[in-house]
């Protein structure tokens, strides 16, 4: 290389380097994240378009919050943050591993509430503490003062089930007992340690609907996997579905009220409420790899079923696995959608599962929408007694995504022979391989292919991203002797041991590693694909994950990793992961599978991303836990929350100028509307300094009169830009058109804020509600009960409804009162001013400060005009 071509690369480099950022754009849609998977559809897809391929390497942290618990049990068991965080209104929502749930401010990450719902007996537990979500509801019909009006509910490894006020995080005591519904009630054979839910709750109309994990492979005789609904308000068990045959429960004559071992539903559910419909994924009966007893009992497993949302009968099943003996259960959320060219347009069901396979469903039928073949599967191999299915369903449009083939691989040719000879020792006949006593390789593994993480769906074109584990393990039924005798052996690295109590064996899996402690079979061991749903193509498939953090410097190879969790796109083509084993949170470009963006961590994201964005003026967020994981260095950080975001600009935050027009007599209506529409707002969108013209409000007086203030126009600018442009705006009125006031809404920052006693209402935080009136045309003047009625609507569709008798204070202002020095408005040259001061809690008012500096509604009535206006005084004292 040249001297002149190294200066010109320098010189590029440095000018890249040295570039102001480009502006913030603000123009595209808001959006909140109000459910598991980003809504009741769990497409895991976001309309939000400020984060795009072109910007996403610009992110920068905005804030964290972390759960501060340290357990001291012995034995420890281990955790996992495998959390979706939602967020509703301008509050988000996350539980950790403890059973911790939060309530934060989802701009600041100012924690605003806490609970501790309590672990119950979990020492020594096998299965991992998580919390996988939180769900939100709101009472269509509140009732003004009563508390939870709106709930956020969720399930505990106490296997309870805890309604909380979603306004101060304490238990709604009118359900269940004290905010608590138990979910042993009524299940035989169950305890905390085995029977508990991990997956957030479905909450659809009035109704909390909730499947629970049921530890695998202890005994045929375990807990029922019975789904359940609640009433929202009260608790009350509203119906059940027992995954059970009632032509089982005939032959066996079971007495209990939900029958024992049956397939459950531990992952995440989804709803269409306008058909009723709810779909829940199955499991398998317990236990998972031997089925001779099963009787019929698996007749509903590893299933996508589809339940009456009122009454919880089955409306339709579609089974993905017949005869399940490998854990191959259904572990994602099934997934809807309605895409043209998909599916011949119809409503439909996508539905992940561990084999790496998507099929696609009517909604209304559950039948395939593309043809679905019964395959050959093998029918020899297994034990005594097992009858295995001579068949399994293969979907044909949509091409399996996990490898089909199996070949031994190592980082040495060392590594690699051994590897051959442990494939060498166990059977290996495909996918469906059965268990056996000699030892069988089941590929893909029990956690996947897909797994509860699911897959991104664009619904705009039509495309699904899809993340898998690609690990092979081996799996040998033991006689009783021989598990006896295991007793006193140390396991191997990922080996398992179960004792399926009830059947004549019991189970040995292990994940089959070289001596390197590599996975033995080949390279990606994790993988994201993207999917054509149209046509069925893979558009691009790429590694996902590098052996950083698993293996040292510099064996540091992008060789995939197993996935823990899954990834979210939005509208502007961005899919954004963590799951993987490394410690790092990742962006890619949705169209060719590209990395554009990577952010280094101090521990794995086991979970899925949110993003979110609130305010028309404000800043896309993305949303990513990490910390308390499976291995040592996840362990040691505490579940943190981090959020980042595109930096400001150059210019600073935006804000927002409201511009009252008056238009001088003699200039007609249309011709000033005209000019405003096509004059004034292209020379505003054009400024370099400013964004756009949000709106222009024209204000028309039913009588007829020739209205003194014509129009309004919200300009949305950067703060540090608001001066000149108003100077701009008075030079470009002149002589025939008159800029009477305008306001700024500065968005100040809030760390101040704490939570205050209900019924004591805070010093400096008040809203001001300003009126007014203009003499020429009401000559009557302002009335106290007009007042106070219109003054209580402005407030009643800005912050909903308030308890008024403990929460507000009303107190009249006089025109002159020097608290209207603190709103920016110039003084109409004939008009009178009459204002309110309202005082609110705190909670209330940071549940709808910014909606109120969105409404900007000028209200007609006795030709007075209303302006609301929302203002931050001092803070409280001492802080």
């Amino acid at each position: 290389m040249t001297f002149a071509l190294r200066a010109l690369l320098l010189l590029q480099l440095l000018w890249v380097g040295c570039r102001e950022p480009s502006p913030l754009d603000t123009s595209g849609p808001i959006a909140d994240w109000p459910a598991f998977g980003g809504g009741l559809d769990g497409l895991r897809y976001s309309p939000l378009t400020q984060i795009d391929p072109t910007n996403v390497d610009r992110l920068e942290p905005v804030w964290s919050h972390h759960d501060p618990t340290r357990l001291e049990l012995d034995p420890m068991p281990a955790t996992s943050f495998q959390i979706n965080p939602i967020v509703v209104g301008r509050t988000l929502y996350y539980c950790t591993p403890f059973m911790n749930v939060f309530a934060l401010d989802a701009e600041t990450g100012e924690e605003r509430w806490r609970f501790e719902a309590g672990l119950g007996d979990v020492a020594g537990s096998p299965h991992p503490l998580r919390c996988r979500g939180v769900s939100h509801w709101r009472d269509p019909l509140p009732e003004p003062g009563r508390r939870c009006n709106t709930r956020i509910v969720f399930g505990t490894r106490a296997a309870e089930l805890i309604a909380l006020d979603a306004a101060d995080g304490r238990p709604c005591d009118d359900f269940g007992e004290a905010g608590r519904v138990s979910l042993l009630d009524g299940i035989a054979g169950a305890g905390t340690r085995d029977y508990h839910p991990t997956s957030a709750p479905l909450v659809v109309g009035d109704r909390v609907i909730v499947g629970t994990l049921v530890f695998d492979n202890q005994r045929t005789d375990t807990a029922s996997g019975v789904v359940r609904a609640y009433d929202i308000r009260s608790g009350r068990l509203l119906w059940s579905w027992d995954p059970a045959p009632t032509s089982w429960r005939e032959r066996r004559g079971e007495g209990e009220a939900w029958v024992r071992g049956s397939p459950n539903v531990w992952s995440s559910l989804s709803a269409d409420p306008e058909r009723g419909l709810v779909f829940a994924p199955t499991g398998n009966p317990s236990p998972d790899y031997y089925g001779a007893l099963r009787d019929g009992l698996d007749a509903f497993g590893s299933s996508t079923v589809a339940l009456d949302m009122e009454t919880g009968a089955l409306v339709w099943q579609f089974q993905t696995v017949h005869h399940d003996l490998w854990d191959y259960d259904v572990p994602a959320q099934p997934e809807l959608l309605e895409i043209p060219g998909v599916g011949a347009g119809r409503p439909a069901v996508l539905q992940p599962t561990k084999l790496g396979f998507l099929f696609l469903l009517d909604r209304e039928t559950g039948r395939p929408l593309h043809p679905v073949e019964e395959r050959p599967a093998p029918t020899e191999g297994a034990v005594a007694g097992e009858v295995l299915s001579p068949t399994q369903p293969w979907p044909t449009h949509l091409p399996p995504l996990h490898p089909t083939a199996l070949e031994p691989w190592g980082f040495t040719p060392f590594d690699r022979r051994a590897c051959a000879k442990a494939f060498a020792r166990h059977r290996f006949d495909g996918f469906f391989t059965p268990p056996s006593r000699e030892g069988s390789i089941q590929f893909p593994h029990s956690a996947g292919g897909m797994n509860w993480g699911g897959v991104a769906v664009d619904p705009v074109r039509g495309v699904a991203i899809a993340n898998q584990t690609h690990v092979a393990q081996a799996i040998q039924l033991l006689s009783r002797e021989a598990y006896a005798a295991l007793a006193d052996v140390p396991r191997q690295p990922l080996e398992e041991r179960f004792p399926m109590e009830g059947t004549p064996w019991a189970l040995r899996r292990m994940t089959l590693l070289s001596p390197l402690g590599a996975p033995c079979n080949a390279p990606p061991w994790g993988s994201l694909t993207a999917v054509d749903l149209r046509s069925g193509g893979i558009l691009w498939t790429r590694p996902l994950g590098t052996t950083r953090d698993l293996a040292p410097f510099p064996l540091w190879l992008e060789l995939g990793t197993p996935s823990f969790g899954g990834g979210i796109v939005t509208a502007s083509g961005v899919y954004l992961i963590g799951a993987t084993l490394d410690h790092f949170l990742r962006a890619f470009d949705a169209a060719t599978g590209e990395e554009i963006w990577r952010e280094r961590l101090p521990a794995s994201v086991n979970g899925i991303p949110s993003t979110y964005r609130l305010d028309r003026d404000g800043r896309q967020l993305v949303v990513a836990g990490y910390g308390a994981g499976l291995t040592d260095a996840d362990a040691s950080t505490a579940p943190t929350l981090t959020a980042w975001a595109l930096p400001w600009g150059p210019e600073g935050a935006m804000g927002k100028l409201l511009v009252l027009l008056e238009r001088v007599p003699g200039d007609p209506v249309s011709a000033f509307r005209r000019r405003v529409v096509e004059d004034l707002s292209p020379r505003v969108a054009a400024d370099g300094r400013t964004r756009e013209v949000v709106q222009y409000l024209p204000i028309d007086d039913a009588s007829g009169a020739e209205p003194a203030v014509d129009g309004m126009l919200a300009i949305r600018a950067p703060l540090s830009a608001i001066p000149a442009l108003v100077r701009d705006l008075r030079r470009w009125a002149g002589e025939d058109l008159r800029v009477h006031a305008y306001r700024v809404r500065e968005r100040r920052p809030r760390s101040w804020q704490r939570t205050w006693p209900v019924g004591q209402p805070s010093p400096g935080v008040r809203m001001i509600a300003l009126m007014v009136r203009r003499p020429e045309l009401d000559p009557i003047g302002f009335e106290d009960d007009w007042m106070e009625r219109h003054t209580r609507i402005a407030l009643s569709q800005t912050l909903g409804p308030l308890d008024y008798s403990q929460n507000v204070v009303i107190e009249r202002l006089d025109a002159d009162s020097p608290a209207i020095d603190g709103i920016a408005m110039e003084q109409f040259e004939t008009a009178d001013f009459l204002a309110r001061r309202i005082q609110l809690h705190p909670d209330q008012y940071r549940r709808g400060i910014d909606s109120a500096s969105r409404f900007m509604d000028f209200e007609r009535s006795r030709s007075a005009l209303m302006i609301e206006t929302v203002l931050e005084v001092d803070a409280p004292p001492g802080r």
